[in-house]
């Protein structure tokens, strides 16, 4: 039968039998569906009508060659393979009426890098740790405090607890949070260097060119080394909880050997037990942890790290459109 392609508007001829299956043009290589029989176009008018323009044969393509194996050359006219409409989605389990889902977006993900790391920088002048008996916080510690010996002190807290000498003589720097912040403000500066070449046309001078499909695999690149460093800061311990434990540990010490001295004899493994448990009940009264900022600081830095690195991803993937994920419940 005669009919025509709706989408080049070109004559071609298509045998009866491939009526309401999928066709693909031989000349635009664009898809229809063939209609059938009972709606198929009746063959041109019997008044003589105008030249027709060229007909073309519409026909199925044999199977694809073997892996391997040489494919054979065909001539232009010749249609491409019939198109399979993709099968519809699985439905769901019986028993799930509810569904929901969501797909990684490049124009929210690229934000996160650069928002997330300032918000970073930003809790580093909050404190991360700190000594609070009765929920006040009388000795605490920030990030850039750490790194000079330093802490905050309220005074009402001092006048109970008298332990400013004693920390004096036991805190130390943490040196390891200098190269921390360093880090985070470089990956400050690439995660919004990132963003800005996506939002804004630069002209970048050419040896920019090979580096630009890089930028977000530099910035979680530096983001993760500066991740890394300050998970081994927190293993190490902050300089203000292991200058308070210090202190309890010294004491200790020190009642041990009196009790020693006393006695003239060594302590029982008894009298070393209840010496443990009357320090280590004393340092449990100062109450000393890490705080939320600092919980907040581990979280959203994470997070920036794996946006940038999803990012980087989703650029290498091209054109293809992003994952996305399905739940059902």
């Amino acid at each position: 039968m005669n009919l025509q392609c709706p989408n080049c508007q070109k004559t071609l001829t298509v045998a009866e039998q491939y009526a309401g299956q999928l066709m693909k043009c031989p000349l635009c290589s664009q898809t229809f569906t063939v209609p059938n029989l009972a709606a198929a176009p009746q063959p041109f008018p019997s008044a003589p009508p105008p030249p027709p323009p060229r007909q073309e044969t519409a026909r199925p393509m044999s199977p694809p060659p073997p892996p391997g194996s040489a494919a054979p050359s065909a001539p232009a006219s010749v249609a491409a393979p019939l198109l399979t409409p993709p099968a519809p989605p699985a439905a769901a389990p019986q028993g799930y009426t509810r569904a929901m889902g969501w797909s990684l977006n490049p124009s929210v993900l690229r934000w996160i890098p650069p928002v997330f790391l300032v918000l970073v920088f930003l809790l580093t002048f909050f404190s991360w740790v700190g000594a609070y008996p009765g929920g006040y916080g009388i000795y605490t510690q920030n990030a850039w405090q750490a790194i000079g010996k330093g802490y905050s002190v309220d005074p009402v807290g001092e006048g109970v607890f008298h332990l400013s000498p004693e920390i004096d003589s036991q805190i130390g720097a943490g040196w390891l949070l200098i190269f921390y912040i360093l880090l985070l403000l470089l990956s400050i500066a690439l995660a919004a260097a990132s963003l800005v070449t996506m939002l804004v046309p630069l002209h970048l001078p050419p040896a920019v060119g090979p580096v630009l499909p890089l930028r977000f695999l530099l910035t979680a690149g530096v983001a993760a080394l500066a991740f890394i460093l300050l998970l081994i800061q927190l293993l190490w311990g902050m300089p203000l909880a292991n200058a308070l434990a210090s202190y309890a540990d010294k004491q200790r010490e020190a009642a041990r050997a009196a009790q020693a001295a006393e006695q003239n004899s060594p302590i029982t493994e008894e009298q070393d037990k209840r010496l443990n448990m009357t320090y280590g009940a004393k340092l449990n009264s100062l109450n000393v942890h890490r705080t939320r900022w600092l919980t907040l600081v581990v979280f959203l830095h994470l997070l920036a790290v794996l946006a940038a690195a999803a990012m980087f991803w989703l650029e290498r993937r091209g054109a293809k459109p992003p994952p996305r994920f399905d739940i059902v419940a």
